[in-house]
């Protein structure tokens, strides 16, 4: 009899066990696929950031219809290949993100802030 966590039973029970958590775990990794969400929202952010640096670029000089079209058509292509936002997850990121802007308004009017701080000073705000 061994015991782990003052639980007692055979070697070949807690084997059985361990290799049942093990299963179990291998199992969900492969259905939930982290490793694969991870690299695609990765992948978007590459591909966003490329955009961004595209937009920020100023057209040649006599060439901003043609350049306005060809950007549009990779602005399109960059958003079709994105992952899809669950509708489950838009309202708390939307939330996430218009807090971090006010933050960075605090910030930008408090030159010298903690963002620990402006954290502190958006939640009084709204608790008030």
């Amino acid at each position: 009899m061994y015991s782990i966590f003052g639980v007692k039973a055979l070697r070949s029970t807690w084997l059985g066990w361990f290799a049942v958590l093990t299963f179990s775990m291998t199992l969900v990794d492969m259905v939930v696929d982290w490793r694969g969400n991870a690299q695609s929202h990765g992948d978007a952010v590459r591909q966003l950031a490329a955009l961004k640096a595209e937009y920020r670029t100023p057209p040649a000089s006599g060439d901003e219809v043609a350049e306005k079209d060809r950007l549009s058509q990779r602005y399109q292509a960059v958003m079709d290949a994105l992952p899809p936002i669950p509708e489950g997850h838009f309202l708390a990121l939307k939330a996430r993100h218009l807090r971090k802007v006010e933050i960075s308004k605090i910030l930008s009017q408090n030159p010298g802030m903690t963002p620990r701080r402006a954290r502190r000073e958006l939640g009084r705000r709204f608790s008030s």
